[in-house]
């Protein structure tokens, strides 16, 4: 006996200690607009005593304005009734649809019926009955129309939090594609990287056994490109002028091995070098003007890698004297990697243009917003 009522006493003091916070959850939710709506919605149904057939005939102006204001406040009464009850029940029932709908379902009538019992109370004599036809058919009909409204809000919140929670997901997808597009060029990276250091080592070998002078300063610029290259190869950011130091680096080593064949000038400004820039794009570029341009000339050629700033855009370029367009040029894994990374870093505020270099080669442009 005495287990059973602490049972029931420990039952009490939660409850009493729930209804407070539900309620304090149920003042804060009247917004303006479910206030508002409640009020124009009123406002709007009682206009409905105007059109009475004779109305003007048989009343005066005076008569109708009381009798509309009687009605709007029975309105009012009920309507507000029922947006308590409503708010009530979303504050009890919060992250459950199932419940939520069996808690407005038995929310709603009650409410409508006390907010009319109340208008009936206060506006109308006492000789004006709860248990007539009319009182019973008044409320059941504003309880049709509160579950008509409530039904009609709590789809399209449904609807809203669906379609939030889609927004959501595809940020989070675009997130993780851009982090696996990023993982991917990274490994690119990693295995492309030994390459060129190997073919670099055999040539400083060579040039040694032949050319011990030319030797020398391939190491040099070999040095010079690991020294820009390395720190950065895990960053996802990094500045102009670093990337166009290891452009100018990689030139360097390049232009050891080639010779004549190769010319090469880097003119970034210097206003321009702390600008943020992406890592390893414009070294693609400059890979891409040696791979299709220079080498396929007979002749050889010459680079330039410049940058200048258009209002909000910042505009790095390689400029070849190769021998231009041809074949599949445009259209390779590097290229195509550059566009995929500026589309997953900035969107369309970022573009990667190819045009026709005159009187032969190719400009590579990389254009992005200014950081």
């Amino acid at each position: 006996m005495n287990a059973t009522q602490h049972r029931v006493r420990s039952d009490s003091v939660v409850w009493i200690a729930w209804l407070p916070s539900a309620l304090f959850r149920a003042s804060q939710a009247f917004p303006w607009r479910r206030t508002g709506a409640v009020s124009v919605l009123c406002l709007i149904l009682s206009t409905q005593v105007l059109a009475q057939p004779g109305l003007f005939e048989y009343w005066s102006l005076e008569r109708i304005v009381e009798g509309w204001g009687y009605y709007l406040a029975e309105l009012g009464l009920a309507g507000f009734a029922m947006l308590g009850g409503f708010v009530f029940a979303e504050s009890i029932t919060e992250g459950d649809g199932r419940r939520r709908a069996i808690a407005v379902g038995i929310v709603l009538p009650a409410s409508a019926t006390l907010g009319y019992s109340l208008a009936v109370w206060l506006l109308y004599s006492p000789g004006f009955s709860i248990f007539s036809m009319q009182y019973v058919g008044d409320t059941l009909r504003m309880t049709v129309l509160g579950c008509a409204v409530a039904l009609i809000y709590m789809l399209r919140r449904r609807s809203d939090a669906a379609t939030k929670a889609m927004h959501e997901t595809k940020v989070a997808q675009q997130a993780l594609a851009k982090q696996t597009l990023e993982a991917r060029l990274q490994l690119m990276e990693a295995q492309i990287e030994p390459h060129f250091l190997f073919n670099s080592l055999a040539n400083v070998q060579r040039l040694y056994e032949t050319q011990p002078e030319l030797g020398e300063q391939l190491i040099e610029d070999l040095k010079i490109y690991l020294r820009a290259a390395l720190p950065q190869m895990r960053e996802a950011r990094t500045t102009l002028g670093r990337e166009a130091e290891l452009s100018r680096a990689y030139l360097g080593v390049l232009k050891a091995r080639m010779g004549d064949r190769l010319h090469f000038k880097v003119d970034v400004p210097a206003g321009l070098r702390d600008f943020a820039f992406p890592p390893m794009m414009l070294i693609t570029l400059v890979e891409n003007a040696i791979k299709h341009g220079i080498h396929h000339s007979p002749n050889g050629g010459a680079i330039v890698v410049q940058a200048h700033r258009d209002g909000e855009r910042l505009t790095a370029e390689v400029v070849d004297t190769g021998v231009g367009f041809r074949g599949t040029f445009g259209k390779g894994v590097g290229l195509a990697n550059i566009r995929a990374r500026l589309g997953a870093l900035f969107g369309d505020r970022a573009e990667l243009s190819l045009c026709a270099n005159e009187p032969s080669g190719v400009v590579a442009a990389i254009a992005i917003p200014v950081q």
